[in-house]
């Protein structure tokens, strides 16, 4: 299985937007969203 990590406080260091919508998560800057992800809540 392949998991893809980030680290928000990284991102956002960096001026990145991270915002957690229920099941998906986005990363943007200056208001455009550079990607989308589905949200895996850690077990």
């Amino acid at each position: 299985m392949r998991k893809n990590l980030m680290s928000v406080p990284a991102l956002t260091g960096k001026g990145f937007e991270v915002r957690f919508i229920p099941g998906n998560v986005t990363v943007g800057k200056h208001g455009r969203t550079i990607f989308d992800r589905k949200y895996v809540k850690e077990h």
